[in-house]
């Protein structure tokens, strides 16, 4: 049997049947009932059997003849379908209606705007007049409403009275709008209504848990409470687990900090106990108690004049009676270089001369490096026939075991000029003589060694630990050098302080003359007992700091710099000391000043 067929055999029943339609209303929280009445739509069995009646059978066949072919053709056979099944019932609903209305069974509603104006508008009064109105002027506010819309139910201003009462449930009234088909027109005019609760609402915290819980107890109320709430709790209950989890992180984060710092202060305790029973082991292993009443009673010796007591503490390689020797001649030497007449040096050291003889080792060391010093001193130009026979002479005694030589040859491995003085050792050697000569405790030795643990001069990498175990133990000497360092370390660490001699260093190095020489040590005592002291001194001396650093620098770029430094020394730096030795202060700083100029003008 054909589709037509059927429908032919299902309108042939229909006819002897019956239609009957449910009559009822709608309900908005029980207040509106029968406001359309379902007598207008309940229709007699006859008129729905004239509707069966004037379809005519022999269209039908033709129209599904063209259905099918359409439907061969279309694309999108469930969207065609559906748009033709809508088509058939819209036209069959249309259809229906004008055969009841023309044979007059059924009646369309008639709309009375006039009538329905007034009461909606009273209701409307009566809810702006009160920011709160009460129970009774509600109740009243409804009725009039609903007294308004059963005249005409397109009419705004109902539905907005309506939402205004907050026993009217906001999903019953979206379900009447969208009956009414007020949609458009009702969400624009709630927007405005809503967006002030919205915005508070978005502009509360959410950075704590408490922030959440409060947020989402709104989001709920919102949802109750508007239309369009646009609220998302899901978003806010992640969020709330994600500040959980957080927390939870950050209480983690503490606690292990926590631990770590307990440990931390455990360690660093620790550390500061290993550290004091290791000072006593240092100071127990290396008699460096017995060495402060050595040097206590040594330094007695000396400034009396008794020196026999010294030279037999050196035989017992007492390193301090070795270095008390060294400073003792050596600052005599110095004297007599400041007072100008080397014809002394000889008388002066006679002592040592006989020593020499008689074949003291340490004696002949003291007997080479005055030698040498007073050879050198004075003098611009190097003599590199000197310089060969003091070598010599250093790494002969070192050789023989003599401490003081032993560190004397590293530490002038490690500080000099290899291109002005030629060595027998490598630098990895000197090195090594200098750390032989510090760890026996040699004085010098150890405040170099320390010295080049501080900076990570001389190809150590810096050891701020051994440095200062190196300097203490020279400082506990006296050793100037050694307390100078430790005092650096304690102030600057590693770091390069202000206030050193940047260009006379710098001259002094490239002739092969350690820091502590005559030269430097008559400068910065220039610098810091005269000039820093004058009407403009410390201006003069930061200037010289700003820019000596680079002119060095630009100097010790050049092939040439050999040359520069000697030109240096012999224009400049060998007056300035002349004149510091005369007594004349202020013609040395004129002169001083004149060479900085000069040289900021060449190299800067």
């Amino acid at each position: 049997m054909s589709f037509a067929e059927q429908l032919s055999s299902y309108r042939a029943n229909n006819r002897s049947g019956g239609l009957q339609w449910q009559g009822g209303g709608f309900g908005l929280s029980g207040a509106i009932k029968g406001t359309l009445m379902a007598g207008a739509l309940s229709l007699g069995t006859d008129a729905i059997r004239g509707i069966g009646h004037a379809i005519v059978n022999s269209a039908d066949r033709a129209r599904f003849k063209k259905l099918q072919i359409d439907l061969y053709n279309a694309r999108d056979h469930k969207a065609f379908l559906g748009q033709k099944l809508y088509d058939f019932y819209l036209n069959l609903f249309d259809t229906t209606a004008r055969l009841l209305e023309k044979k007059d069974l059924i009646v369309h509603p008639a709309l009375d705007t006039a009538s329905a104006i007034s009461p909606i508008t009273e209701a409307f009064n009566l809810l702006e007049q009160q920011e709160t109105p009460s129970n009774e002027d509600l109740k009243k506010a409804l009725n009039l409403t609903l007294q308004g819309m059963a005249y005409d139910p397109y009419f705004l201003l109902s539905y907005l009275n309506l939402y205004k009462m907050p026993f009217v449930s906001k999903k019953d009234l979206l379900k009447l709008v969208k009956l009414f088909g007020m949609e458009d027109s009702f969400s624009k005019k709630v927007a405005e209504y809503e967006e002030k609760p919205l915005l508070d609402f978005k502009s509360m915290p959410e950075e704590t848990i408490e922030d959440i819980d409060k947020k989402i107890i709104k989001a709920k109320e919102l949802e109750s409470t508007l239309c369009y709430p646009n609220i998302s709790i899901s978003a806010l209950n992640k969020k709330r687990r994600e500040i959980i989890r957080n927390a939870e992180k950050e209480a983690a984060k503490e606690e292990a900090a926590k631990r770590a710092a307990e440990e931390a202060a455990k360690k660093e305790a620790e550390a500061a106990q290993k550290a004091y029973e290791e000072n006593l082991a240092f100071r127990k292993k290396h008699n460096l108690d017995e060495l402060k009443r050595n040097v206590d009673i040594i330094d007695k010796y000396i400034k009396s004049g008794k020196l026999e007591p010294v030279w037999t503490l050196q035989k017992e390689h007492n390193v301090y009676a070795e270095y008390a020797l060294f400073r003792y001649y050596i600052d005599t030497y110095d004297s007599i270089i400041k007072a100008g007449d080397i014809s002394k040096i000889d008388k002066t050291i006679v002592d040592v001369i006989h020593r020499a003889r008689n074949n003291n080792l340490y004696a002949k060391y003291l007997e080479a490096y005055i030698h040498y010093e007073t050879k050198r001193s004075r003098s611009i130009f190097r003599d590199s026939s000197n310089d060969d026979e003091y070598i010599r002479a250093v790494c002969a005694l070192a050789d023989q075991g003599v401490l003081s030589a032993i560190g004397r040859r590293g530490a002038i491995g490690c500080s000099v000029n290899r291109s002005v003085i030629r060595l027998p050792d490598t630098p990895e050697e000197s090195l090594q003589y200098l750390k032989s000569a510090a760890d026996r405790g040699e004085v010098v030795a150890s405040a170099y060694l320390g010295a080049y643990y501080r900076t990570g001069k001389c190809g150590l990498s810096v050891d701020l630990e051994k440095a200062e175990y190196y300097l203490s133990r020279s400082a506990e000497c006296g050793q100037p050098m050694a307390i100078k360092e430790l005092k650096l370390l304690k102030e600057y660490g590693a770091s390069t302080p202000p206030g050193n001699c940047f260009i006379t260093s710098a001259v002094c190095q490239s002739l092969g003359k350690p820091d502590d020489c005559y030269e430097l040590t008559t400068f910065r005592a220039f610098r810091d007992n005269w000039l820093y002291k004058q009407p403009g001194g410390q201006e003069l001396i930061k200037e010289y700091y700003r820019v000596a650093p680079q002119i060095v620098k630009n100097i010790d770029a050049r092939m040439d710099k050999a040359t520069i430094y000697t030109n240096i020394l012999e224009h400049y730096l060998r007056p300035c000391l002349s004149l510091i030795e005369q007594g004349k202060n202020k013609q040395c700083r004129d002169l001083y000043e004149k060479m900085v100029n000069h040289l900021i003008a060449q190299y800067i």
